[in-house]
């Protein structure tokens, strides 16, 4: 899989958020034409998830 951008970006976002959760997605430019399922599960399953108060 070729990525648009460089996958150690995503250690910024770690560190920002050290229990972010990161899915590199091989969609290509076009990611939400190329993987809409993928995507879409991906979206559903993190707004399911139950909100955890501080």
């Amino acid at each position: 899989m070729k990525l648009s951008f460089d996958s150690s970006e995503t250690e910024a976002f770690l560190k920002d958020g050290p229990q972010a959760k990161i899915q590199i997605v091989d969609g290509g430019h076009f990611a939400l034409d190329a993987a809409t399922g993928k995507i879409a599960n991906l979206v559903d399953c993190f707004l399911t998830i139950p909100e955890n108060p501080a």
